[in-house]
């Protein structure tokens, strides 16, 4: 493991992660600030990111999730539990909005099924749970290409790679907020460090990663160094979504 931001081993930065925030979906917005590096997308821009949606639970909040097939949406699992039982959410309540944006989408499915990695405990902070807070959710019906194109996943995210994320947060939870010039800064296992903002609410935001065939998602933001905002710490999806897909079948 290598990391060009902190002296500290990986392990012992963890514990001073905090989990981003399921916020309500009605929270009001905020300003973030013009000292903020995330900004909005302009609304010419919407098209190229539809497969980013956010990920609205009934009676507790939302998150940011994206669209990988036509049926499968890949965010945290942590976004998927009761905040005050502790218990999943059943998926029939779960709402995907693709390319959400003011009271707009490009496409809205509820959730049929859902898989959180084996290892995932709701409301543990340790390192390896945060490398499992990983899930699937199955849409209860696809969602066209032809309406919006699925961000396909990569792999093999390194120290160094230039990312983008795009998010839903706590400040702006009505529109895409985008941050192009951020890096991954450092790995251990599956958990990316990264020097892109976080905010509380961002759960489930991708780091998107460029390939030769176009956008790809590397990775999805699970928590922040830091309370208010800070650098964001994501899980790799590298090899992993295939075990996940397979709790499904």
């Amino acid at each position: 493991m290598t990391t060009s931001r902190s002296s500290l081993p990986l392990s012992l930065r963890v514990i001073l992660f905090c989990a981003l925030a399921l916020l309500p979906a009605g929270a009001a917005a905020q300003t973030a600030g013009s000292d903020s590096d995330r900004q909005l997308i302009a609304e010419a821009d919407q098209a190229r990111w539809r497969a980013i949606g956010r990920i609205n639970v009934a009676g507790q909040g939302f998150c940011t999730g994206t669209l990988i097939s036509e049926r499968l949406v890949v965010t945290v699992a942590h976004c998927l539990f009761s905040n005050r039982t502790g218990r999943a959410i059943a998926a029939d309540r779960i709402h995907f909005l693709a390319g959400y944006r003011i009271g707009a989408y490009a496409a809205h499915r509820t959730g049929s099924r859902v898989a959180v990695d084996p290892n995932f405990k709701q409301g543990e902070k340790s390192a390896d749970n945060i490398a499992a807070d990983l899930a699937l959710i199955e849409l209860s019906e696809p969602i066209p290409v032809s309406v919006v194109a699925p961000l396909p996943s990569g792999c093999c995210a390194v120290a160094g790679d230039p990312v983008t994320t795009l998010s839903y947060g706590m400040d702006r939870p009505e529109a895409l907020s985008l941050e192009t010039d951020c890096a991954i800064t450092g790995r251990g296992g599956p958990i990316l460090l990264t020097d892109c903002e976080a905010t509380p609410g961002v759960s489930g935001a991708p780091l998107i990663g460029e390939a030769d065939g176009g956008d790809t998602i590397l990775g999805v933001i699970v928590a922040m160094d830091g309370r208010v905002r800070g650098d964001a710490i994501a899980v790799s999806l590298g090899g992993r979504l295939d075990g996940l897909e397979a709790l499904l079948r």
